[in-house]
């Protein structure tokens, strides 16, 4: 009957209707595009499929204790503090050790001219905390990674680029800066949009001589991930954490020197919102920032719908009089203009969504490609499973739900209280 009714309404008035619903899909699109915009960077996301369960410690900074000036340094982090506060950790599933930064070096082989390309060292268990698709051979083990041996996990575009095809990369060498490494295997191409798991190139983390400096410091050029349990609170790790970062700071006491992680660990959206290694992340600040956009987004379009809202509303004042002469109550009339425009406004936002992933499938790539990722050697790719997920769909409802609130609410409460007799001979005149 109320699919019947907003028939009527939209034959009756076609274009008050119709930019309704045109102005809820610009208004679902905009905000749509906004919230992917932000969703892609913190939802599971393969190779980072279990970033929901993911701990980041990515930044360290050094004072000395017996100065009173702020912090005396800041790095990544270095094996002296990853041995005393990560190796240890007994909560969570296991931790992996890279390289923060990707390297640009140059890759070829004998008879292909070298190109650059994006590096990352790591452990073993890197490729066990990330999902990589293997589409030829294997990671290399923790017995590579002890004895340091020169071999590398390609993706599959270089491997075509080097072998013309992945099987026959496997087991062949090729020089990275002049220097040879055996390929262990062949992965799927990696978006950098998941920035931790990116590369182009991976290899078995260097021996290095730290100097007298970042010995003392426990400073260096690495970042730690940890993996918790399924279902186990991040928490139980943080603690963990926390606790043998106390004692690897009573040990340096005697050294008058204290370190911490910048306000790590970090989930996957706060360690994204650090800027720089000497500000810890503000999320507060930053969902504030989220939150306005938002109000901003949904009040602009609820104000203008709310006017077309009226306008139906006053060509219904005979039909709204009628029904209140024959014992339609108040609360019958709200819920009843809450409902027809609620099949209106999701109409708008079905299109909008529609619009929204549709955009973000031709475009995404350049938004990011030209953004945040530039600096990088290849190109970014988005795919459907980026774009969509539940709490993205979650998100859509909510907002529809809101927007009708907005745009219908006090227009459907002033129609509630229309006179019979005045809306009879309003109607009449």
């Amino acid at each position: 009957m109320m699919i019947k009714q907003v028939i009527t309404e939209l034959k009756a008035q076609p274009v008050i209707a119709w930019v309704t619903i045109i102005g809820t899909a610009l208004a679902m699109f905009l905000i749509m595009v906004v919230v992917m915009l932000n969703q892609v960077n913190v939802v599971d996301l393969a190779p980072e499929s279990n970033r929901h369960r993911l701990l980041y410690a990515t930044f360290m900074r050094g004072r000395d204790t017996t100065k009173e000036s702020n912090i005396m340094n800041t790095s990544s982090l270095g094996a002296p503090v990853i041995d005393a506060v990560f190796r240890p950790l007994t909560t969570p599933e296991r931790i992996t050790v890279f390289t923060k930064w990707n390297d640009e070096q140059t890759v070829s082989t004998p008879g292909v001219a070298g190109f650059i390309a994006d590096t990352k060292s790591t452990d073993e268990q890197y490729f066990r905390v990330y999902d990589f698709t293997f589409l030829a051979g294997a990671p290399y083990d923790s017995a590579d990674v002890a004895s340091h041996l020169r071999k590398a996990v390609i993706t599959e575009s270089i491997a075509r680029r080097l072998f013309n095809s992945a099987d026959e990369a496997v087991g062949r060498d090729i020089e990275i800066d002049e220097v040879p490494h055996r390929v262990s295997g062949v992965v799927k191409e990696v978006s950098p949009v998941t920035n931790k798991a990116y590369s182009q190139v991976w290899t078995p983390l260097p021996y290095k001589e730290l100097d007298e400096w970042s010995a003392q410091w426990g400073i260096g050029e690495y970042a730690v991930a940890v993996l918790a349990h399924e279902g186990q609170p991040l928490s139980e790790v943080e603690e963990e954490i926390k606790t043998n970062l106390a004692k690897f700071n009573a040990l340096k006491a005697a050294e008058n020197i204290e370190v911490d992680f910048n306000g790590a660990p970090y989930t996957e959206e706060g360690e994204r919102a650090q800027v720089g290694s000497n500000n810890p992340a503000d999320l507060a600040k930053e969902h504030r920032h989220q939150l306005i956009v938002y109000a901003i987004l949904l009040l602009v379009p609820a104000i203008n719908l709310s006017s077309m809202t009226r306008s139906r509303l006053a060509w219904r004042t005979g039909e709204i009089g009628v029904r209140r002469a024959f014992g339609a109550t108040r609360g019958s009339i709200i819920v009843t203009v809450l409902c027809e425009n609620m099949l209106i406004t999701l109409a708008g936002g079905a299109i909008g969504l529609l619009l929204s992933f549709g955009f973000g499938s031709l475009f995404f790539d350049t938004i990011y490609s030209a953004g945040t990722f530039a600096a990088y050697n290849t190109i970014v790719t988005l795919g459907p499973a980026a774009l969509f997920a539940w709490s993205t769909f979650g998100y859509a409802l909510l907002f529809c739900f809101i927007l009708n609130l907005l745009s219908t609410g006090i227009p459907a409460w002033r129609a509630s209280r229309l006179n019979p007799v005045d809306a009879l001979a309003a109607t009449s005149k």
